[in-house]
Formats: C-alpha cells, sequence, structure tokens
C-alpha cells in the first residue's frame, strides 16, 4: 500500500513539475479562463480520448485499463463514456484467487479554470469476489457507483493532456464487503488527447 502511494505522489508531483516548466508560445492567443487546457490547443474537432492504467503490487495485484472517448460541447464543459477492464490475484488465502471486473461509466467535466475541474460520474461495474474462502469459489455482483470529484489537467503538447483526479463514491458502504473498492475515494492519473 505504502508502495502506491509512493507512486502516485511522484507521478503527481511529476505533473505539477511539467505545468511549472510548459511555457507559452509568445504568438498564441491565451487560454479562455476556465477552459480546458488541450481543448484550446487541439489540431480541431471536440472528439477527445484517453483514460487510465491502474497496476498494484503485493498481497492483492491487479492491472486495469480504462479507455474513455468523449466529447466538449463548449471549451470548459464535455461528457463522455468509458470502459473498464481489471484483471486481479489475490495471495491472501491458502490459495491464489484470480478475478475479472469489468464495467462502464458515464461522465461530465467542467473546467473551473487553470486546469482544475468538477466531474461527477456514473459508474457500472461487474465486480468478481471470492464468495467461498475455504473452497476459493467467486462469484460476480454488479455495483453502481455515484461518484463526484475535482481534478487538475495540464497540456503536454498540442491537443494532449495529462489529468489527476480525486472522486468520491457516495454510493459506498462500509458495511458491504463485497464491493470493488475498500475506500469511497478513488485517485486516478490518465491522459487524455483532442483530434
Amino acid at each position: 500500500m505504502r508502495g502506491r502511494h509512493a507512486v502516485m505522489l511522484a507521478v503527481l508531483a511529476a505533473l505539477v513539475a511539467g505545468g511549472a516548466l510548459a511555457q507559452e508560445s509568445p504568438d498564441r492567443e491565451p487560454m479562455p479562463v476556465g477552459s480546458d487546457p488541450q481543448f484550446t490547443q487541439s489540431s480541431g474537432g471536440n472528439l477527445f480520448y484517453g483514460g487510465f492504467v491502474g497496476l498494484s503490487f503485493g498481497s492483492v495485484q491487479y492491472i486495469e485499463l480504462s479507455p474513455l472517448v468523449g466529447y466538449r460541447f463548449s471549451p470548459q464543459f464535455g461528457a463522455g463514456v468509458g470502459l473498464l477492464y481489471r484483471n486481479r490475484k489475490d495471495t491472501r488465502y491458502s490459495y491464489d484467487v484470480s478475478a475479472t471486473d469489468y464495467g462502464a461509466n458515464l461522465f461530465a467535466r467542467y473546467y473551473l479554470g487553470s486546469g482544475l475541474f468538477a466531474q461527477a460520474e456514473y459508474d457500472y461495474t461487474n465486480y468478481e469476489y471470492v464468495s467461498n474462502s475455504v473452497t476459493g469459489a467467486t462469484v460476480h455482483q454488479p455495483y453502481s457507483a455515484f461518484l463526484a470529484g475535482v481534478g487538475f489537467n495540464t497540456a503536454v503538447g498540442r491537443g494532449a493532456g495529462v489529468y489527476a483526479l480525486v472522486l468520491y463514491d457516495f454510493n459506498y458502504s462500509g458495511t458491504n464487503v463485497y464491493q470493488p473498492y475498500s475506500s469511497p475515494v478513488q485517485f486516478r492519473v490518465g491522459v487524455s488527447v483532442g483530434f
């Protein structure tokens, strides 16, 4: 767990340093207040795509792939859909358990200014968990989450950006052990590209 937090802090520090070192071309018009930094530098069109990759090591190992595609209705507002695929290996039992989660989400993002944005989303996840700790049998269960939070996006090239996002799951219940996350707070770091 500590290693995962250290990696997240290192990525966030790199994002902040990259944003501080970025230089605007003197002949480029200033960005509208509250707009997506990569939208104003995009090569054209209102579509954007990207996503994030998650990795975890330790007694619970996983790899997560989450591509997304969206549409910018204005420089300040965009919405889209994403997919989720996660493969986990859990070695906390007397035997190794492999499980697969998959799902989709709908999200809306509003830029507040200087790369800061608010995001709301609905996530559906088909989550596989160990239903019998003696035999290792697993079952799939649906999980719906309503999340909202804030993030920061910085341009890293023409039409490309890197973002960090913190979301709170309003549907999370600390008493339900059969849910995909161990906390109502989710951290994400990803990339998005406009074209």
